[in-house]
C-alpha cells in the first residue's frame, strides 16, 4: 500500500500518537495527499512524504500482512475451492488490487490519482489485467481464480466500498478463540435441546448443561451460550421451523414450482370445497359459533360462502345446491377426507348428479390449495372487519381480550365480544362480498377478475333445469331398506304403499321428507327409478285396509305375470324331457358298456323302517281325494265369479272418515250421560283403537273441530 490515512499513521515512529496531530503535521509540512476512496470522507497521505522511521515501520507491517494472507490463501493443506470463504477471496483480490494500484499510480501519474475518474480508470485496468491473467505481480493464485474466474470494475468498486480487507478475512474465516461449545458432547446436547423443545430458552439449557456435565469439563458461560444459540437458530431457521411448526414450514418453505391449475381445462372442470368454524360471534339461540362452507371454481376462481349451524352432509348438500343453481354442474369436486364430505348422503347426491368426488390426502391441505387461499382472503379482507370477530387463533383472541381493561373483563360473560349480527345478516354480507368485492378484484393467478374470467367461457355448461328434482335428491337419505311383509321399516315405523307389493324382498333406496315424518320416497337403485311414495299409517292416519286391498291386488297380478312368464319359459325349454334326452344321449354315445351284476351277486337292501314306509305309501295310494262340500263349492264359485269393487276416490274416503269420526264424537257425548246402547258402545270402543280415530282426534286438538267437520 502507498496511501494511508491519519488514523493509520498515528503512533508510528516519528509521528504523533493521535489522528488530529498527524493531520496538522501533514498540512504544515505539505505532504502529498489525496481524497480517500470508498465510504466516508477524509484524506490519505503518500508514503514518500513520511519520515524514514515511519516508512520502515509501514513496510514491516505490509510484509507481515502479506505473509498472513498468503498463509490463509495458499495453505499447505489441500483446500477445495468451495471451502474458501467469500471474505477470504475478496481479501486476496483486494490485496492484488492495492499492489496494482500503487504501481499503476507510479507508472501513470496523470491517468491515476485520487479523483473518482482516476480510481475508476485504475480499477478498469486492473480488471482487464486480472481477466487476462497479466497482472504485474504475477499469476493469480489458482484457488482465487477457481472461485472468481473473472472480474468487473463494478464488483471491485463495491468490494472496496464495503471494506472487505484482511480484517474481514480474519473476522469471517480466520482463526477464532476456542470455545466450550466446540466440545462434541456439549454441542450435541445444545442442538438436541433445541430440536426436542423448540421453545426452550438459553437459561434452561444452561441449567441443563450444569446438571448433565459434572465431570469437570469447561462449560460455556450463559452469554456465550446465548450467542451460540442465536447463531445456530439463525443459520438453521428453516430446519428448526420444520420441526417446531410443520404447517408454517410448509406454507413458507415447501417448494411450489409447479402450477396446481395446469390440468384444469375450463369452467366448472373442478370445484374445491372446505368448511371451517367461523371466527365471528353471531346472535344464535344456543350461543354457538356457526360454520362456513366455502366453494371455489378453480378455473375462474369464483368463490361462494355458505353459513351453517353445523358441518354435516346435509349442510354440504345445501351449499352445493346454491352453487349448482348459480354456476351449473361441475365435473369434479375436491374436498377433505372428513366424515361430512365423504358421507353416504353426499356420495349418493354427487353420484346421482354424475359429479366425480375426490378426497385429498389426509393432512395435505396443499391438495386443495385454491380453497385454502380463498378462505384466507375472505377471512383477512372481510370477516376480520365485521363486528363480533373473535380472532383466528389463540394469539388473536388474547390480543382482542387485552383491549378491554381489567374492570371491563371482571364479571363479564364467557363471550369474548358481543354478538350484533344475525345469521341472516351475516349470510347476506358474505354473498355481497363474494359478488361485489372478491368477484370484481383482479386475481394474480388468472390476471383478471373471477367475474370476467367466468364470462369469457363460451362453451356450453351443464345447468339444473328442474329445481324440484334437485330438491328431491337433496332430501335426507334413510338408506337402503328391504321390502318385507309389513312394508318398509324406517325410524321405528312401517311405511306401506300398493306399489311395494310386487317388490317383496328387494332392496330399495329410501329418502325421507324433512317436513313430514309420515312420508318417504322410494327409489330403485340400479337403474335409478322412482317407485312410489310410501306412508306410515300410524303417523298420518291413513286407512290401512284400503292400502292392503290394493297391495294384495297388485301382488296377485304380479304373481300371475310371474307364473305366466314361467309357464312360457318352461313350455319352450320342455324340462320334462331332460331325463329322456340324457338317456338317449348316453345310449348314442360310443362308449364301452360295463356288464351289470347278475342275480347271484345283487342283494336287496331293506330295513324295518323301509318296510313300514312302503306300507304307508300303499295306504296313501288306496285313499281317494276328498270331495268338496256344498258350502265349500259355493265359496269357490263366489270367489271366481264375484267382481272386485273399485276403490273409492280420496274425497269419498275422507268424507267417510269424517262421518265415522263425527258419529264417534256423538256417541262419546251420549256415553257421558249413560244414554248408549250396547252395540253402539262396542262400535265406539273398537273405533277408538283405530289409527283413523287417533289421527283425526289429534287434528281436532291442533286445528279445532272445523278441521274434522
Amino acid at each position: 500500500m502507498s496511501w494511508y490515512s491519519a488514523a493509520e499513521l498515528a503512533g508510528l515512529p516519528g509521528l504523533p500518537a493521535a489522528r488530529f496531530p498527524v493531520a496538522k503535521k501533514a498540512t504544515r509540512e505539505g505532504w502529498q495527499s489525496r481524497e480517500r476512496a470508498g465510504a466516508g470522507a477524509g484524506v490519505e497521505y503518500h508514503i514518500t512524504s513520511l519520515p524514514e522511521s515511519a516508512i520502515a515501520a509501514l513496510r514491516r507491517q505490509n510484509n507481515h500482512s502479506q505473509t498472513q494472507e498468503q498463509s490463509v490463501i495458499t495453505s499447505a493443506q489441500p483446500v477445495e475451492p468451495q471451502a474458501l470463504t467469500t471474505a477470504a477471496v475478496r481479501a486476496g483480490i483486494l490485496e492484488l488490487y492495492n499492489s496494482f494500484a500503487q504501481s499503476d499510480c507510479e507508472a501513470n501519474p496523470t491517468a491515476g490519482g485520487a479523483s473518482p475518474a482516476g480510481q475508476l480508470g485504475t480499477t478498469a485496468r486492473f480488471c482487464a489485467r486480472y481477466n487476462t491473467d497479466s497482472l504485474p505481480t504475477g499469476v493469480v493464485p489458482a484457488l482465487i481464480r477457481a472461485v472468481v474466474p473473472s472480474l468487473s470494475a463494478r464488483t471491485v468498486w463495491r468490494w472496496r466500498r464495503e471494506g472487505a480487507r484482511l480484517a474481514s478475512l480474519r473476522r469471517h474465516g480466520g482463526k477464532r478463540t476456542p470455545s466450550a461449545t466446540d466440545d462434541p458432547d456439549i454441542d450435541t446436547y445444545i442442538k438436541g435441546c433445541i430440536a426436542g423443545l423448540p421453545h426452550i430458552d438459553c437459561g434452561q439449557i444452561f441449567k441443563g448443561l450444569k446438571a448433565r456435565f459434572t465431570d469437570g469439563r469447561p462449560l460455556p458461560s450463559l452469554r456465550a451460550l446465548q450467542r451460540y444459540v442465536a447463531r445456530y437458530r439463525s443459520e438453521n431457521a428453516a430446519q428448526l421451523l420444520a420441526v417446531a411448526n410443520p404447517d408454517a414450514y410448509r406454507s413458507r418453505h415447501q417448494p411450489a414450482f409447479g402450477d396446481a391449475a395446469a390440468g384444469i381445462a375450463g369452467l366448472n372442470a373442478q370445484w374445491q370445497a372446505d368448511a371451517t368454524i367461523g371466527d365471528l360471534e353471531i346472535i344464535t339461540p344456543d350461543g354457538r359459533r356457526w360454520a362456513i362452507i366455502s366453494i371455489v371454481d378453480v378455473w375462474s376462481r369464483r368463490g361462494l360462502l355458505h353459513l351453517t349451524p353445523t358441518v354435516s352432509g346435509a349442510a354440504y348438500g345445501a351449499a352445493y345446491r346454491k352453487a349448482l343453481l348459480k354456476w351449473g354442474v361441475p365435473d369434479e369436486i375436491v374436498t377433505d377426507h372428513g366424515s361430512a364430505e365423504t358421507s353416504a348422503y353426499v356420495t349418493a347426491l354427487l353420484g346421482d348428479l354424475k359429479i366425480r368426488p375426490r378426497a385429498c390426502r389426509p393432512h395435505h391441505p396443499e391438495d386443495k390449495g385454491f380453497i385454502e387461499s380463498f378462505l384466507g382472503t375472505a377471512s383477512h379482507q372481510y370477516i376480520e372487519l365485521l363486528p363480533g370477530y373473535v380472532g383466528h387463533n389463540v394469539a388473536d383472541r388474547q390480543a382482542i381480550r387485552a383491549r378491554k381493561g381489567w374492570g371491563e373483563r371482571f364479571g363479564a360473560g364467557p363471550r369474548l365480544v358481543e354478538a350484533t349480527l344475525t345469521a341472516e345478516e351475516l349470510q347476506a354480507g358474505l354473498d355481497a362480498w363474494c359478488e361485489a368485492v372478491y368477484g370484481r378484484q383482479i386475481h394474480s393467478g388468472i390476471g383478471t377478475t373471477p367475474e370476467l374470467k367466468a364470462a369469457s367461457w363460451t362453451r356450453p355448461i351443464r345447468q339444473i333445469a328442474d329445481v324440484r328434482a334437485l330438491d328431491m335428491l337433496l332430501m335426507p337419505l334413510a338408506g337402503v331398506r328391504v321390502v318385507r311383509k309389513k312394508g318398509l321399516r324406517i325410524q321405528g315405523g312401517w311405511f306401506i304403499a300398493p306399489e311395494l307389493a310386487p317388490l317383496m324382498g328387494e332392496e330399495l333406496l329410501v329418502r325421507t321428507d324433512p317436513v313430514d315424518m309420515g312420508r318417504v320416497y322410494v327409489f330403485r337403485q340400479r337403474p335409478v327409478e322412482f317407485i312410489c311414495e310410501a306412508v306410515c299409517a300410524d303417523r298420518l292416519g291413513a286407512d290401512r285396509r284400503l292400502v292392503a286391498i290394493e297391495a294384495k291386488r297388485r301382488h296377485a297380478a304380479h304373481l300371475a305375470q310371474v307364473r305366466s312368464t314361467s309357464r312360457a319359459l318352461a313350455k319352450r325349454a320342455k324340462p320334462e324331457r331332460i331325463a329322456e334326452e340324457v338317456v338317449a344321449a348316453g345310449r348314442a354315445a360310443n362308449v364301452v358298456v360295463i356288464p351289470s351284476r347278475g342275480p347271484s351277486t345283487a342283494q336287496t337292501h331293506t330295513t324295518p323302517a323301509m318296510i313300514e314306509a312302503a306300507r304307508a305309501a300303499r295306504a296313501q295310494d288306496a285313499v281317494p281325494p276328498p270331495a268338496l262340500t256344498v258350502a265349500q263349492q259355493r265359496i269357490l264359485e263366489r270367489l271366481t265369479t264375484e267382481p272386485v269393487a273399485a276403490p273409492a276416490s280420496p274425497a269419498d274416503e275422507m268424507a267417510a272418515k269424517k262421518a265415522r269420526f263425527a258419529r264417534a264424537k256423538a256417541l262419546e257425548a251420549r256415553l257421558a250421560t249413560n244414554d248408549l246402547t250396547e252395540p253402539d258402545a262396542r262400535w265406539l270402543k273398537g273405533y277408538q283403537r283405530t289409527p283413523e280415530y287417533r289421527a283425526l282426534a289429534a287434528m281436532e286438538e291442533d286445528f279445532g273441530a272445523a278441521a274434522c267437520a
